[in-house]
């Protein structure tokens, strides 16, 4: 496995509304936590993450990549350049509220190893986190996954640093299945 970051402005963001082979991956670390009737599994990439959330027979998976990763057409639901923040709202076939944000930060040297050293710490205590040696540099790419939920709602959020150009890429991605419109609750 490549060990370095792809550069920054190459970065996408990815939302489906179906599973996706883990053979399409690169996955340098996985985890699975299961909420009652649902299931969240994680993976970290070189180049970012992926998120699959399955609940009875619906999915939806998020993708954080480099544009260079070989990604179907087919139940894409959303797709953007990482740049910029931003925020999106789904509702994958009118039963799971998908909500997410995400934004890219550029960095001065004093602040990033700041924030560097603050999701290292984070890390050993919560979460997922993996290291990717660089020897070219003393501050090795990290990223940092964290999924959290309680009945009807499962959160998940990232960290992955770009040590290279000094960037932070954030997302929070949110899956809600308890509340509808109308206010129903489906079984």
């Amino acid at each position: 496995m490549n060990s370095t970051r792809p550069r920054v402005s190459d970065l996408t963001f990815h939302v489906f509304g179906r599973p996706l082979h883990p053979e399409l991956f690169e996955t340098a670390a996985t985890r699975k936590v299961p909420w009652r009737d649902a299931v969240v599994e994680v993976g970290v990439l070189r180049t970012g993450h992926w998120i699959r959330f399955t609940r009875g027979g619906l999915t939806v998976c998020e993708v954080a990549c480099d544009r260079g990763q070989v990604l179907p057409e087919c139940g894409r639901l959303f797709r953007a350049r990482l740049r910029q923040e931003r925020r999106l709202a789904l509702m994958p076939a009118g039963l799971i509220r998908y909500e997410a944000s995400f934004s890219l930060e550029s960095l001065g040297a004093e602040a990033f190893d700041k924030v560097h050293d603050e999701i290292v710490a984070s890390g050993a205590v919560r979460g997922m986190i993996h290291a990717f040696p660089d020897e070219a540099r003393e501050t090795s790419p990290l990223s940092h996954l964290v999924v959290e939920g309680r009945d009807g709602l499962v959160v998940a959020s990232s960290f992955h640093t770009f040590p290279t150009e000094r960037a932070i890429v954030r997302t929070v991605s949110m899956f809600e299945w308890r509340r509808m419109p109308g206010g129903s609750t489906p079984r």
